[in-house]
């Protein structure tokens, strides 16, 4: 079973998750979502799952600092 990075990172497309992945275990893949067609997401490999809790605390990290982002942009 593969990790998937979801919103709010799903279409940015930024690749500031993959530049900050100390494993680099962070590819392009392709939603299997009936509603939608084939956006492009980033996808953590499956067989990179040892490690795969160090990528996801970068990518909460990422999380965090975009939602200040958008709060600050809020406040303009």
């Amino acid at each position: 079973m593969a990790y998937v990075i979801t919103s709010p990172c799903i279409d940015i497309k930024d690749g500031a998750c993959v530049q900050c992945c100390p494993v680099d275990c962070i590819y392009e893949g392709e939603r299997n979502d009936a509603n939608v067609n084939a956006l492009t997401v980033g996808v953590i490999a499956p067989n990179q799952r040892a490690l795969a809790h160090v990528t996801l605390q970068f990518v909460d990290r990422i999380v965090r600092r975009l939602k200040h982002v958008e709060l600050s942009l809020r406040e303009v």
